[in-house]
């Protein structure tokens, strides 16, 4: 079994992390639903 990671990492000022983290809700259920192999987000 292969086993691939992808990482992202940003730079979020502090002011601007509550709208990152309504960006991450929004699409981390469409993401693992629909990519083909995605079994979690960490």
């Amino acid at each position: 079994m292969i086993m691939a990671y992808l990482e992202i990492t940003l730079q979020i000022t502090p002011e601007d992390r509550h709208a990152a983290a309504g960006v991450h809700q929004k699409y981390k259920e469409p993401f693992l639903s629909q990519i083909a192999g995605p079994q979690s987000l960490r």
